[in-house]
């Protein structure tokens, strides 16, 4: 998980979770070409669906609540940078890692 550089964070937080300035995510690391809703599920960050798709957008929604209507980059961009160290610990934690990771 990572916060946008380029464009802005308000403006990205309107794009698809899996389009990013270094391409579209939709199409690649998946042995038949395309993504599966899935694959990309990161606790913290996403909302998993009834079916398991998990939903960027949804997390996003929170993002701009938790700013209290602000659209700055700064105030966006870093609850976005604190959900992403977060979802970092809770996988470390997870899969057993944390005790062996410096933080």
């Amino acid at each position: 998980p990572t916060v946008p550089h380029s464009p802005d964070v308000a403006d990205a937080m309107t794009k698809p979770c899996l389009q990013t300035p270094d391409g579209d995510f939709s199409t690649t690391n998946n042995p038949n070409g395309v993504a599966e809703p899935t694959d990309w599920c990161v606790e913290g960050m996403t909302t998993p669906d009834a079916d398991g798709n998990c939903d960027c957008m949804a997390y996003r929604e929170t993002i701009k609540t938790r700013a209290a209507g602000s659209v700055a980059n700064e105030d966006l961009g870093s609850i976005w940078v604190d959900d992403a160290i977060g979802a970092v610990y809770k996988a470390l934690e997870r899969t057993g890692q944390l005790s062996e990771t410096f933080i």
